[in-house]
């Protein structure tokens, strides 16, 4: 096993009474809809447990979200209680993909074509050669086959799903953009989104239609509002992020970095009118 930190080894330690203490207050329509037994459950999720703490998952999402200033006890055990209901609900699914189930895999690919159709409306796909919806889930379902052992359970499969399509489409047309979407300092933004730091540069290019403002215009628009979104705590430009370039929906936001739907929608009103502010010098 990789050599833990102090605080990793701890929460090493305390994972198995975590996972069971959240095991036991399921609802018992939950555990029969998960078609495992309360021990069965328990072993599976310590084992994903121990896992994404080996990767760094849990210290990358709720650390670097800057939702909690250390891996306490009580940021292990609200982890898990994220971590257990979700894989009550996706275990099954995973599993089925894994086998290879054909019914699965044409829902996932269903689901897949509707969402990259919905995301192909955001870029300029005139262009004759410019790849179908299609060409990208091809691609996507390549991606999945090789990381679906990667996936951490502790947010929705969609969502999961949903960074994998948008940064497999977002790359294919970046390779093709003019020279202005490839200056150094745009491209170099890599605090722009602590929750996906790889994901900022994608972000400011998002920003801008290419089809309403000329190329020294869409660039001096996108430097200005990188200026704005700098300013943004971390917390806010994440759920700007997940909310214009992934597309979606609060509810998985939410469940994404920690916090209530609610709060979801306060904390980009406050960015967005916070982002006005900035642009128009108002602070």
């Amino acid at each position: 096993m990789t050599a833990l930190s102090p605080e990793d080894a701890r929460g090493w330690t305390i994972m198995p009474e975590l996972v069971e203490r959240q095991v036991r207050l399921l609802p018992a329509s939950v555990l029969e809809q998960s078609g495992l037994s309360a021990d069965m459950l328990i072993e599976r999720v310590v084992a994903v447990g121990h896992r994404n703490l080996v990767s760094g998952r849990i210290r990358r999402v709720m650390v670097q979200s800057k939702l909690y200033p250390s891996l306490s006890e009580g940021v292990y055990e609200r982890y898990v209680a994220r971590l257990v209901p979700c894989y009550c609900e996706e275990h099954q699914r995973i599993a089925g993909l894994e086998r290879g189930e054909e019914e699965v895999w044409q829902q996932t690919l269903a689901w897949l074509l509707r969402r990259a159709a919905q995301m192909l409306r955001h870029w300029d796909t005139s262009d004759a050669s410019a790849p179908a919806a299609e060409d990208f889930v091809q691609e996507v379902c390549a991606t999945l086959h090789d990381k679906l052992g990667q996936y951490a359970f502790d947010a929705a499969f969609d969502a999961w799903l949903t960074r994998i399509l948008h940064s497999t489409i977002a790359s294919r047309f970046m390779r093709s953009r003019d020279i202005l979407d490839r200056r150094s300092d745009i491209g170099s933004l890599t605090q722009l989104a602590r929750y996906d730091p790889s994901q900022a540069a994608r972000f400011v290019r998002w920003l801008a239609d290419p089809k309403q403002v000329s190329r020294f215009e869409q660039a001096e628009v996108r430097l200005m509002l990188v200026d704005a979104l700098r300013q943004l705590p971390p917390i806010q430009q994440t759920i700007l992020l997940h909310t214009y370039v992934y597309d979606l929906p609060d509810a998985q936001i939410s469940s994404l970095i920690g916090t209530s739907v609610g709060n979801v929608a306060q904390l980009r009103f406050r960015a967005l009118r916070r982002m006005r502010r900035i642009i128009l010098g108002a602070e």
